[in-house]
């Protein structure tokens, strides 16, 4: 385990790995940020309202996944396992639900609140109905996020 940590860290602190690095468009940047930091605050609703989402949550076993087309980096899973909830970085293939965006704009405009099915792509079967309801109500709360949005209590 130290080995990995030592590997890890020795790789972030290359000056070959920084310069290497291309820099990021400002459509990246902001997917890269609703992604990294935006969607992982569900994580904090759901602890939030632990109560509401551990009926909502039990004995669901499940990967949900957020994420642009086309760039395996820009994705955001929630781990779901009997009621527990993780959050990971990088695209799964075996996710019970996807809901992906055709475009890093499209995807932008979407966590901005402009709403429309001309954003989202579902590349597999709308089978997993029952994955997006008990994920739908944390994507909600987080409208709480927006600056116009001034809670009451």
């Amino acid at each position: 385990m130290a080995a990995v940590e030592k590997a890890v860290e020795k790789k972030e602190s290359s000056p070959k790995a920084a310069a290497a690095a291309p820099p990021l468009d400002e459509e990246t940047t902001k997917s890269r940020l609703y992604l990294r930091c935006a969607l992982p605050l569900a994580k904090v609703v759901r602890e939030d309202n632990a109560a509401f989402y551990d009926k909502l949550l039990f004995m669901f076993k499940g990967v949900v996944q957020l994420g642009v087309k086309g760039d395996d980096s820009l994705y955001t899973q929630f781990i779901f396992d009997n009621g527990e909830m993780g959050i990971a970085f990088g695209r799964n293939p075996d996710a019970a639900l996807t809901l992906e965006f055709t475009t890093k704009a499209a995807f932008n405009g979407f966590m901005a609140g402009k709403m429309g099915p001309q954003y989202l792509f579902v590349p597999k079967p709308f089978y997993r109905l029952d994955a997006l309801i008990r994920v739908l109500p944390m994507l909600l709360a987080l409208k709480i996020l927006d600056p116009n949005n001034i809670p009451t209590d």
